[in-house]
Formats: structure tokens, C-alpha cells, sequence
């Protein structure tokens, strides 16, 4: 802090010291977290995220039929009836009561109860109901697999990567035509930096399924990333390749708000700022509870016009949209920290709220990092009262 961030070995060392500090505390606090039930969008944008989840399609069909009414009077069929209705509150104890009376419908009972403990970060609980579902004798394929699937995705979450691709592998050996599993493998090679790999899962499951726009806007997203990383150090505009095949994504889906909004961030990206603005305009207005598009609307404000009140008008109202919106508090508190030291307290008050909505321990490390950063930087500018400028620059 005192070299006025000029000397990169001291930060190099600085940042790899906040990343240490990081784990070390996420991983205590982790285990303390209290289960959290994430927003509708995110719920909805979770669920829309399989083509074959037999759960989800049984009350898609029971919503289908008149009109979501049913003679059926079950804990499971209420369930399914909340689930089709995105009254969710409700769903972990219907299918807990079910599950009690080991009725013909606990196993699927099961199944969408640890889809709601994952949901809602109860790991432990999530994965006890997938292993037991995985246990039962004469499970339906389509039930195998998306067990498979979803304790898969929490082993890597964990980051259990290994077990989680044996069991995405497992899904594979079962049903190699299912979208889901190539879906959602890509998804988290995505996370894990494979691009490669990511982009050959999305182009399968676009393969098995060309109507599917998640795989789709998922593909685009990997190639951007690919795109990103190649022209790291380079002051090279994003390829007009990237841009249309996000283009084709909203031209193929248009009312798919995911599209839209990945499309606008792109152009942001390539400095098409007004066309960046409309796109989420258009994204927002088709999913009006996307808190996570107004935040990158916000910062696109300040990309475009470096108009900081804008930009955190806009965060705020996603907050008012979306208590739960993590990353709106990371944005923000990253915000507060360029302003200098006065406003040190208020970003560690913000990475705070964030940690707390932190769905993954990696997640969590992250936003320790931040906040121990905006810490350090406030007891130094108190205790030896200075103001340096660029005090922002460790959290940049």
C-alpha cells in the first residue's frame, strides 16, 4: 500500500496472501452457512436447464392438465403442483412427507427434494438423497441419470472434480443420447477452465438436441471465453465471431432472456455500447426478475459513460428486485473500494452481505479476498492517516 501499488512482486505476493487468508476462512465458514432457498429466476433459470429431468417434465404435465388440478391428493402431487406454480417454500416438506409414508412416489419424492437441499446449499442432505435414489432397485433410466447429473454437479462444487465427471461418465454409459448430461458436463468445464472439453460437450447436446437454447447460448458463452482468453495481453477487438453467434442465439430464440443478455455483455465487450444497452433492455424486459442482467447493465453505464452514480442506481434496484443477489453486492462493495478510503467500511459491509449469499466455498474465498483487501487498506489509511490514490487498486 505504501509503494502505491507500483511494485508487482509486492502484489504478487499481497494477492497471494488474500487468496490464502480466502480459503482458509471460507472454508470454516462454509460449514457454518445457513441454508438459503436462491430467487425464483434462479430457481427457474436452474430448472430450465434440463430437457429430461423426469421430475420437473411429471409437473409440467400436471400443470398442462386442467389447469394445474389434479383428484390426486398426495404430499408429492402438491409438490409437483408448487413446483409447476414456483411456490417453492413449500416443496423439501411436502416430499419429506411423502417420503415418511413410502409411497410408489417417494423415490421421485426424493430426487426433488435433494434437487431443493442442493438448491438451497444443504450439501449434505443433497447428497444423501441422491445416493439413495441412486439406490433404489428398478430405477427408471431418465431418474439414474439425472441423479447422476445433479450429484455430479455437487461433487464439483465441492470440488471433488474427479468424482463428479465419473459420475457425469456414468450418466453418459447409461443414456448417450440425453441432452441434460452433455449440457450440464459442459457447463462445468466451463467453470473448471476446459474450454476445449466444454465446447465439445455443448456442440453433443446441441447435436441430440438442436432446439434446445440453453446448449446453444451455452456454446456461444464457451467460445467467448475461449475467444477472451487467446486475446488476453492483446489489444485486439472481441472477433465478430463471437458476436455472431450469440446474434444467431437471439435470432433462433428471441424471447430466451438468457440470449439477450449474454449477447449485450458481449457487445459491451467489443465497445458497442448502445447496442449493448438495448439488448439488456430487451433481456430485462423479458425476464422483469433477472436481477443479475441489471447489475451488468449498471456496470455497463460505467463502461460507457464512467458514470458511477448511474451504474450503482442500477445495481441498487437489482438489489430491491433481488435481496439475495450476491453478486450485486460484490459489485457494489468493488465500487465503494475505488472511491478511496472513506468508503472502506461501506464495500467491507457489502463483501459481507455477499459472503453470506455465497453459494459455493470458492465463491466464498473470492469475496473474503475482497473484503480482507478493503480491510487492510482501511486500518492502514486509519492508523498512519494517509489517502493514496489508487487505493482501490488491490481489489481491481
Amino acid at each position: 500500500i505504501l509503494e502505491g501499488f507500483q511494485n508487482p512482486q509486492s502484489l504478487v505476493t499481497a494477492d497471494r496472501v488474500l487468496k490464502s487468508l480466502g480459503q482458509a476462512k471460507a472454508k470454516e465458514e462454509f460449514k457454518k452457512r445457513k441454508p438459503t432457498m436462491p430467487s425464483k429466476h434462479f430457481i427457474r433459470t436452474y430448472l430450465n436447464s434440463f430437457l429430461n429431468d423426469p421430475v420437473i417434465n411429471e409437473s409440467k404435465a400436471l400443470m398442462s392438465q386442467q389447469n394445474g388440478h389434479s383428484d390426486e391428493t398426495g404430499a408429492y402431487h402438491q409438490a409437483l403442483q408448487k413446483l409447476g406454480a414456483e411456490e417453492f417454500e413449500g416443496i423439501i416438506d411436502l416430499c419429506t412427507k411423502e417420503i415418511s409414508e413410502n409411497t410408489q412416489k417417494a423415490t421421485e419424492a426424493r430426487l426433488l427434494r435433494g434437487t431443493f437441499y442442493f438448491l438451497c446449499n444443504q450439501q449434505k442432505e443433497a447428497l444423501e438423497d441422491f445416493n439413495q435414489v441412486l439406490a433404489a432397485e428398478l430405477l427408471d433410466k431418465r431418474m439414474k441419470v439425472n441423479a447422476l447429473i445433479k450429484r455430479g454437479s455437487l461433487s464439483i462444487q465441492q470440488e471433488k472434480n474427479t468424482a463428479g465427471l465419473d459420475d457425469f461418465a456414468t450418466a453418459i454409459r447409461i443414456d448417450p443420447d440425453n441432452v441434460d448430461v452433455y449440457h450440464h458436463r459442459g457447463h462445468h468445464n466451463i467453470q473448471m477452465d476446459r474450454i476445449e472439453d466444454a465446447i465439445r460437450d455443448l456442440e453433443n447436446a446441441i447435436s441430440k438436441c438442436t432446439t434446445f437454447a440453453p446448449s446453444h447460448v451455452q456454446k456461444s458463452f464457451a467460445d467467448h471465453k475461449k475467444a477472451a482468453s487467446q486475446l488476453m495481453g492483446m489489444n485486439l477487438p472481441l472477433p465478430q465471431s463471437v458476436l455472431q453467434s450469440y446474434k444467431n442465439c437471439v435470432d433462433m430464440f428471441p424471447d430466451y432472456g438468457d440470449a439477450r443478455a449474454l449477447y449485450a455483455q458481449a457487445l459491451g465487450d467489443a465497445g458497442k455500447f448502445e447496442e449493448a444497452d438495448r439488448e439488456f433492455s430487451k433481456a430485462i424486459e423479458l425476464e422483469p426478475d433477472n436481477a443479475t442482467a441489471l447489475v451488468h447493465r449498471g456496470l455497463l453505464q460505467l463502461q460507457w459513460k464512467q458514470n458511477m452514480k448511474e451504474a450503482t442506481a442500477i445495481i441498487n434496484k437489482a438489489i430491491e428486485l433481488d435481496p439475495k443477489c450476491e453478486y450485486a453486492y460484490e459489485v457494489l462493495g468493488t465500487l465503494e473500494v475505488q472511491k478511496g478510503p472513506g468508503s472502506m467500511e461501506k464495500a467491507v459491509e457489502l463483501f459481507q452481505k455477499a459472503i453470506s449469499l455465497s453459494r459455493t466455498e470458492s465463491e466464498m474465498a473470492h469475496l473474503f479476498s475482497l473484503s480482507d483487501a478493503a480491510k487492510a487498506q482501511l486500518n492502514v489509511a486509519k492508523k498512519l492517516g494517509i489517502n493514496l490514490p489508487g487505493l482501490g487498486a488491490m481489489s481491481s
